[in-house]
């Protein structure tokens, strides 16, 4: 169907699979439904409670001491969404079904940004599009998302499937992997979850 994406439930995590839209650097939303559910609201009930009376107390100022910045582990940073075949004006280039709409997105489960200067995304290993380098400063924000489209990378995703998108470190070696199969226009791949 158009305008379906496939989709993990938790963004970064767990399986890909057909959800409801696509959503490029946005967290990935479950489908929607039609079941109502019920909802509890509490009602705040005020109390007045004595004043303070403020008492001074020692503070021991220690010296500052630098702490490094963890390395971000593999399973952190990942593959979250990718567009193979747009009709959508997803780049916002105000042109439509234009190859340079397809897009990668990609997650950063941890709770701190990290420079992702010089990993690299590619299409198949075996041929297809050359890998893309993320330039210097590709910083991707923590709990964030980061997305390339097609007109940056010069990755062209086959529309037709048998392809696949990958996340490379920076010496080349695999930290993620999708072989997708053909696909709808404007049906996206994503996870069900973040990371």
């Amino acid at each position: 169907q158009p305008d379906q994406a496939h989709s993990r439930t938790i963004d970064g995590g767990g399986i890909w699979v057909t959800t409801y839209p696509p959503s490029p650097g946005q967290s990935n939303q479950p489908p929607p439904t039609n079941t109502p559910t019920a909802t509890y609201t509490p009602t705040a009930t005020a109390t007045e409670t004595a004043p303070r009376t403020p008492t001074s107390t020692a503070t021991h100022t220690g010296t500052p001491t630098a702490t490094a910045t963890p390395a971000p582990t593999v399973d952190a940073i990942s593959l979250n969404e990718f567009m193979p075949d747009p009709v959508t004006d997803w780049n916002g280039n105000g042109q439509t079904g234009d190859s340079d709409d397809e897009y990668i997105e990609l997650f950063n489960g941890h709770n701190f940004a990290v420079d992702l200067s010089g990993w690299k995304l590619d299409d198949r290993p075996d041929g297809g599009s050359p890998p893309f380098t993320l330039p210097a400063g590709s910083t991707i924000p923590a709990r964030g998302f980061l997305v390339f489209f097609s007109n940056q990378t010069h990755i062209s995703l086959n529309n037709s499937g048998g392809d696949s998108v990958r996340l490379l470190r920076p010496d080349g070696s695999e930290v993620e992997a999708y072989a997708y199969t053909a696909n709808a226009p404007d049906e996206a791949y994503s996870k069900t979850s973040d990371g």
